[in-house]
Formats: structure tokens, C-alpha cells, sequence
């Protein structure tokens, strides 16, 4: 299967990584880069802290709480959602956009 992102293309191999931290365990994807012919390591949409709305809406971020995901883990291979913003046209995006993506060369093998 074929990736493209921001015009580089990217072939997705069949491994999933899976990393715990304190926050939760994340199963991510890995991407083979053509060129390199390395694997890189993705992990989308890893929220890093509470959503921003309602009694939280305009306050600084509140910690993210540990939740029982679905198997056990958050499914972090699609990214989140993009911040409000305007350009050129409507408003786009959500309040609840607090999310990181991490791309590593390698999974640790224990938290740091």
C-alpha cells in the first residue's frame, strides 16, 4: 500500500509497533521510505493532554488522564485533528486539536 505525504511517497509495510508510556500504549505504523529503504516508525494522533472544551475551553491544557482504549491501546496510525484556522475561506479544524505526531527510526524498548 501507497502513502503519499507532502508529495514523498512512502510504502507501508505490514509491522506495527506498540509502545507504552505513562500516559497510555500507542499502536503505531511503520512506513518504509523507497529512497532510504529504512523503516520509520509513526505514531499519530497521540493526544497529550484533555480536550479544550466546555469547563475546559480557554484554560491552560489539563493532564491527560489514562483511559482503557479499546485493546488496551490507542490507535495512533491516522493523524488528529487540525487547530481552528482560517485561510482564504472558512474557518477549519476543531477546539479538541491537542494531539503530537512522532516519527522515530526505531522504537524504544523502554520508556525514558
Amino acid at each position: 500500500m501507497s502513502q503519499k505525504t507532502h508529495d514523498i511517497c512512502f510504502f507501508q509495510s505490514l509491522f506495527q509497533p506498540l509502545v507504552s508510556s505513562p500516559s497510555g500504549s500507542y499502536l503505531g505504523k511503520t512506513v518504509r521510505d523507497p529512497d532510504s529503504k529504512s523503516d520509520l516508525f509513526h505514531f499519530l494522533g497521540v493526544r497529550y493532554a484533555q480536550p479544550p472544551v466546555g469547563e475546559l475551553r480557554f484554560r491552560d491544557p489539563a493532564p491527560l488522564r489514562r483511559n482503557g482504549y479499546q485493546n488496551g491501546y490507542q490507535n495512533a496510525t491516522a493523524f488528529g485533528q487540525d487547530c481552528p484556522q482560517k485561510r482564504g475561506g472558512p474557518v477549519r479544524g476543531a477546539e479538541d486539536c491537542l494531539f503530537l505526531n512522532v516519527f522515530t527510526p526505531q522504537a524504544a524498548s523502554s520508556y525514558r
